[in-house]
């Protein structure tokens, strides 16, 4: 048919014979023509794919990626040789996450992601859906111009650039699912520091327990010494009280048995 004719064009950069394609193409030829025209852009030699090169080169200089871009240029080239055709680019964008975002999602990006939370209302009223998103990204802007009214040349700009980064790059980092994980992690840390920290004191009071009971058990010790010390003392002290009773016991008899023989020797004379 003819419309099929328009959908297939020429060469191997067109949708071939997917059914799913043209299905999806049939439905949408506003969004394909989009696509057609972002592709487009991308090709810089014209040549029906878009390469590494070309990809890159958008990437920092059209989109000003410094950070990230390596990672959002491995998600476009999702296949094997590198080089992306209008079928390949068509078929990623309608089988995307992005592509399938409703008015809810769309207008969540519009105020958090592109910061224009002005236009939530307008976006709404059209029902602006992620499959609308292609037409948001296109050069001419006559979307956003001629069908949701927006006049200031930098809003719509703003709005193109991160509409065009979204269809072929995928949906923008979830900061606030950043920001959960952040805390978590944080949350995490602080939790095995806590651990770490109680495991070391832990340690440090057995260590110190330890240390205590045996320094006690050498106080014990040294309590049963000393006891025992006395009580030698007391012994020998005994003993010497003793000594000194038999001592003076024996130099009494000794005296009184001198004083004895001196009488005897007396009596005899």
């Amino acid at each position: 048919s003819e419309f099929k004719a328009y959908v297939l064009g020429s060469g191997e950069s067109q949708c071939n014979d997917d059914l799913a394609c043209l299905t999806m193409a049939s439905m949408d030829r506003q969004g394909l023509e989009a696509i057609r025209s972002l592709h487009r852009q991308l090709d810089d030699d014209a040549n029906g794919a878009v390469d590494l090169s070309e990809s890159d080169e958008f990437l920092r200089e059209e989109l000003q990626y410094e950070n990230g871009a390596e990672k959002r240029q491995r998600a476009f080239h999702r296949n094997d040789d590198m080089h992306i055709s209008v079928k390949e680019l068509w078929e990623a964008w309608v089988r995307s996450e992005v592509h399938n975002w409703t008015v809810e999602q769309t207008t969540e990006w519009l105020a958090s992601s592109v910061e224009l939370p002005q236009y939530v209302p307008i976006f709404i009223m059209h029902r602006v859906t992620g499959a609308t998103l292609p037409r948001l990204a296109v050069s001419n802007m006559q979307y956003l111009s001629n069908v949701l009214g927006i006049k200031d040349p930098i809003h719509k700009q703003k709005i193109a650039l991160k509409a065009m980064d979204v269809v072929l790059f995928g949906p923008p980092k979830d900061y606030t699912n950043y920001l959960k994980d952040l805390i978590l992690v944080t949350l995490l840390l602080g939790a095995l520091i806590g651990c770490w920290y109680a495991y070391r004191q832990n340690k440090n009071s057995r260590r110190h327990l330890r240390r205590m009971m045996k320094d006690m058990e050498s106080l014990h010790k040294a309590e049963l010494a000393l006891e025992n010390l006395q009580k030698e003392l007391e012994s020998a002290k005994q003993e010497k009280e003793f000594a000194t009773t038999e001592k003076q016991d024996l130099e009494r008899k000794l005296q009184e048995q001198r004083e004895d023989a001196g009488e005897l020797r007396t009596s005899y004379s």
